[in-house]
């Protein structure tokens, strides 16, 4: 046999670098695939942390929209997912409503709150605060005075 048809025979298979070499890009690849898939895993966990976050705020919204700050300055409200330890402070000056038809001082007197507060999911074992403005009014007719109206 001669040198040409040993060479044939070494370009049949695989030799031992050409394996390592295809084994060191195989587990290049796989690596590069699992960093990428636990990447997306934890951007998927901190999405539905966000999301449950904004649906405890959206709810907690819904409830405290509800109050008149005017008339009570602190409360809290307890639901089974649900528990809102909230207050009021004035941030401006409470005045009369105006009529305009004819132009008189109303029977209201309205002022402007900021709300601040503190929200729990106990269920999942969430807490934000939150805090934004709202309007509170207060009728300063007696009961008497607005039968009579």
């Amino acid at each position: 046999m001669g040198v040409e048809g040993r060479r044939a025979g070494r370009a049949r298979g695989f030799g031992l670098l050409e394996a390592i070499v295809a084994l060191t890009l195989l587990a290049g690849a796989g690596l590069a695939l699992f960093t990428w898939i636990n990447q997306s895993l934890h951007d998927v966990t901190a999405l539905a942390q966000r999301e449950d976050e904004v649906r405890l705020r959206l709810s907690a919204l819904e409830v405290l929209r509800t109050i008149n700050p005017g008339r009570q300055r602190q409360g809290t409200f307890v639901r089974a997912d649900l528990n809102i330890d909230w207050q009021a402070e004035i941030v401006a000056p409470v005045l009369p409503n105006a009529t305009f038809s004819p132009p008189k001082a109303g029977p209201w007197r309205v002022g402007l709150y900021r709300i601040t507060a503190h929200v729990r999911n106990p269920r999942r074992g969430l807490a934000i605060e939150l805090s934004f403005l709202q309007a509170g009014a207060v009728n300063t007719l007696t009961s008497s005075a607005a039968a009579a109206l």
